[in-house]
């Protein structure tokens, strides 16, 4: 039997509009459908789907039978059952692996665990892969693509040749070549190359002046299905049931009872209620249950109206209850339908869907009796909006198979609701599908709902251009739409995934933010507009900070803040704390979100910018030497944050190195062979927050530590062997010469000290050296050389220039205080023993400007002598004598400066002395 016969005969069992089948021949079906689908399932576990851009495989079977994960190059695909690691082998084997992501596989049982293993090598380390389970096929998803490089050439467009006729066509083509043939001008050729740079940046924002799109508000959510909405049937705040079925006149000329009915009639219209009721009683006393289908449809109707003229707009309980038993009892069609109708307006703006469902269904059933197929079509749409409300999917979708209710709703309604159907599952390439299909038969406006759930499921498929293209439709035809508030975001946030001009997409938040309605549009739309411009743009000015108040919640906006916003929230305000480099408040703030009440994919993004955040805190405390708090840092946070993330060669060499500073060497060799597991692992790529430097690659890392340890231990032979494995490591490495000059200038070895030192400092074009001791210990050692080659011009020439460059590096750093200090006090003394009239005039500013420099300097006493002597010699005799006579009554200094500070004025005295 054919399986789509199987499902028509379903539907008519659902629906009741058909006769049953055999119930034999339907279990026999059913067990037929699912016999054929569970052998087709067991007989591939393995399917495979190849595309351009990745390939996907498929893998059928139940979440718990495998574990695969990746390390390094291999995949791997574990389980303890061998019968199926022997089927997944096999379909592995039949259908062969691409030689595009792998380079083969290897089959491993082990019969100690019982573990069975299938461990697959990717072809190289720009194979990127993701997998993932789909509980609803009961399949695990794994791509495989290639990470395109960051320089790529931008794909040009293809166009799609359309139909037309030869002579046009001939046309065309003449037209073209004779535009080929026209040289392009200056200007244009401008143009164009400016277009293409655009094009390039736009491709890759995290080369430009922003940051992509990963750096700023990076959650994205699915919105809600668009239900239809019901149609207003009636005005429930100024109608009464009347409205649809009028209380007539009766034949009171008839007889005495027809007579007394015209009597309440009237008392009701005129609104005498009082008398309208006593009028009843006498009535129900004298002719008993007569009519009392109309008296109780009178009282019903009187009760709503009382209601509306005290200012209650809503209908009241007791009338509905009445309505709702007169209805349910009358035989009477046309009252029962306009019961009905009234109930169910009442009970949809009340949310009671349940007795909404009930009741449309009555009214369903009521109509296609009477044959009444327009008023079929109200109850049709009750019945799916109420089924809607109540989240019976599964029954929408047999609803609307039913082939009497196609007839009854407008096919755009039936589509409208099919499509919400299918985006609440998720299921987006059947919407896509249907609406390429449908789309050509539309005419006038499209149904909103069907605009807006086909622009959404474009959305979720990545289908970026053409989501925007259906939501600039939904926004054209339905502006006044609550919906289109979402629409506009939506279009600037895919133009912001597209990598459009972020001038365009700031511009479209903006629209987003004030032409909506609904609060939680708007503050999703204030948030990432935030995020572009002061978080993901570089270059920040003041009018950009300025933003963030946007980020601020008033009481009033709490209610509107979902789950959702809450987290993108959370995300901005962090990521404003690590752009502005305040990693301390990012840190509290970071340690205060509830991480582990998120899904494990966004709790990954707040631990891989919290590696970050420790990145920042550990960068700033390397710069000022402050190792000891460094290690702290690091030891706190690194299992928190740093080890759920990819590995970082830069944090691993600071850490070691500040180990090494410490002299904490056993806690260094604990460290180093972390740092050492972890080689085979893939480098982080993001998020970068903290510009890397120039140390990338573990194993360059892992043999400069070893080479930086025995410096610091003075094992000179062990680090000179340890600079050869450097050097094989990583060729062209200058900060070879570095080291060398460190080692040669311990050994005394003072000329090709400075030649090494030279060439560092030579053939460095990006800063290799971080640490203010290092740098300290590079300025020192090179001077130090210089001077004891007596090479006194070069030395005053370069510790000039040293002194120029570092003037405000880290002033309050110690290291470099003292090779400073100690430089300008050399130049001092230099500059002195040329004794020269222009170097003593140049020497008093010079020594005015060490001592503002250096208060407390060790060079003090002989700083001042030379001063002194520097005033006599530029013949400020007075101001010379009595410096040197106060620095020979002064404590603390040495008696050799004390006897030189006598002997200069001696030989002042004498040459004053007149004989």
């Amino acid at each position: 039997m054919n399986v789509s016969k199987c499902a028509s005969h379903l539907l008519e069992i659902e629906t009741g509009s058909f006769k049953l089948m055999n119930k034999a021949v339907f279990k026999f079906l059913t067990l037929n459908f699912f016999l054929v689908l569970s052998l087709q399932v067991a007989a591939n576990i393995l399917v495979k789907e190849k595309a351009k851009s990745h390939l996907r495989w498929n893998l059928y079977l139940p979440k718990d039978q495998v574990v695969i994960h990746r390390k390094g190059l291999e995949v791997k695909i574990q389980t303890l059952d061998w019968e199926l690691f022997e089927k997944i082998q096999a379909d592995i084997k039949r259908h062969s692996l691409s030689k595009k992501y792998f380079k083969g596989f290897t089959a491993k049982q082990s019969k100690g665990t019982n573990v069975a293993s299938i461990e697959l090598t990717l072809a190289s380390p720009k194979v990127e892969f993701f997998h993932f389970y789909r509980e609803r096929d009961k399949r695990y998803i794994m791509d495989f693509w290639q990470a395109k490089e960051e320089n790529a050439p931008i794909a040009k467009k293809v166009l799609t040749p359309q139909k037309t006729d030869r002579k046009t066509a001939s046309k065309k083509l003449a037209k073209a070549k004779i535009q080929k043939s026209r040289p392009l001008k200056k200007s244009q050729k401008m143009k164009e190359k400016a277009a293409k740079t655009t094009q390039v940046e736009a491709l890759d924002l995290n080369k430009g002046a922003y940051r992509d799109f990963r750096y700023g508000a990076s959650f994205i959510w699915n919105y809600k299905p668009f239900l239809p909405r019901l149609s207003n049937i009636v005005n429930l705040e100024r109608k009464t049931p009347e409205f649809f079925h009028p209380i007539k006149n009766r034949e009171f000329e008839k007889d005495e009872k027809e007579s007394h009915l015209q009597l309440v009639i009237n008392l009701y219209r005129k609104k005498k209620l009082g008398l309208m009721y006593k009028a009843i009683k006498l009535y129900q006393q004298k002719y008993g249950d007569d009519n009392i289908d109309d008296i109780e449809y009178i009282k019903a109707n009187a009760i709503i109206r009382d209601n509306f003229q005290k200012g209650n707009t809503e209908p009241r309980k007791m009338a509905m209850s009445m309505l709702k038993n007169l209805a349910e009892r009358t035989e009477n069609y046309e009252l029962q339908r306009s019961i009905y109708k009234y109930l169910l307006q009442y009970l949809v703006y009340n949310k009671e869907y349940v007795e909404g469902l009930r009741i449309s269904k009555l009214l369903y059933v009521k109509t296609k009796e009477n044959f009444d197929y327009e008023e079929s079509h109200v109850a049709a749409e009750a019945i799916l909006y109420n089924l809607a409300q109540l989240g019976q999917i599964d029954k929408i979708e047999k609803v609307l198979l039913d082939k009497t209710l196609a007839k009854i709703l407008p096919r755009q309604m039936m589509l409208a609701y099919k499509y919400y159907v299918h985006l609440e599952r998720g299921e987006t390439e059947q919407i896509i599908n249907s609406y390429v299909k449908e789309k050509k038969g539309f005419t006038g406006p499209v149904h909103e709902a069907i605009l807006f759930n086909v622009a959404e499921a474009y959305f979720q498929n990545s289908q970026y251009q053409k989501s925007v293209a259906v939501f600039d439709k939904l926004i054209t035809q339905h502006s006044y739409h609550d919906r289109s508030g979402h629409a506009r975001l939506r279009i600037a946030l895919s133009y912001d995934l597209l990598g459009r001009d972020p001038k365009l997409v700031k511009e479209l938040y903006k629209k987003a933010i004030n032409r909506t309605t609904v609060p939680e549009i708007s503050f999703e739309a204030k948030m990432r507009y935030v995020a572009l411009s002061t978080i993901r743009k570089r270059n920040l000015e003041a009018s950009d900070l300025e933003l963030r108040t946007f980020l601020e919640i008033s009481k009033d906006q709490k209610k509107y803040i979902t789950s959702d916003l809450k987290k993108l929230l959370w995300l901005v305000r962090l990521r404003s704390f690590i752009v502005d480099s305040k990693y301390k408040e990012a840190l509290s703030y970071l340690n205060a979100i509830p991480l582990i009440t998120l899904k494990p994919l966004e709790r990954r993004v707040f631990e891989a910018d919290g590696a970050e955040i420790i990145q920042g805190i550990i960068e700033q405390k390397y710069k000022s030497s402050e190792y000891s708090d460094l290690i702290k840092i690091w030891e706190l946070y690194k299992d928190r944050y740093v080890n759920k993330v990819a590995n970082d060669p830069y944090m691993n060499f600071v850490v070691g190195t500040s180990f090494i500073k410490m002299g904490l060497f056993d806690g260094f060799d604990k460290v180093f062979y972390r740092f050492k597991t972890l080689g085979s692992t893939p480098d982080r790529t993001f998020p970068i927050w903290v510009d890397r430097k120039h140390i990338k690659g573990q194993e360059r890392v892992l043999e400069e530590l070893k080479l930086i340890k025995n410096l610091k231990l003075k094992n000179w032979e062990l680090a000179k062997k340890n600079l050869l494995d450097l050097e094989k490591v990583a060729k062209r490495y200058i900060k070879v010469s570095y080291y060398r000059g460190v080692i040669h200038y311990e050994e005394k070895n003072y000329k090709e000290a400075a030649r090494n030192f030279e060439n560092f400092l030579a053939n460095t074009e990006e800063k290799l050296i971080y640490d203010p001791g290092d740098v300290a210990l590079l300025i020192g050692s090179y001077t130090d050389s210089l001077y004891e080659l007596n090479q006194l011009k070069k030395y005053e020439k370069v510790s000039r220039a040293i002194l120029s460059d570092t003037e405000n590096y880290a002033p309050s750093d110690p290291f470099l205080g003292k090779v400073r200090e100690k430089l300008a006090y050399f130049l001092i003394e230099i500059m002195a023993g040329k004794a020269s009239k222009e170097a003593y005039v140049t020497l008093e500013p010079e020594i005015s400007r060490f001592k503002e420099d250096f208060p407390s300097s060790i060079y003090k006493g002989r700083i001042d002598f030379l001063l002194g002597v520097a005033f006599i010699k530029n013949k400020k005799v007075g101001d010379g004598k009595k410096l040197l006579q106060e620095l020979i009554k002064r404590e603390g200094i040495s008696n050799y400066i004390k006897e030189l500070a006598k002997s200069e004025l001696t030989l002042l005295n004498i040459k004053n002395r007149t004989i």
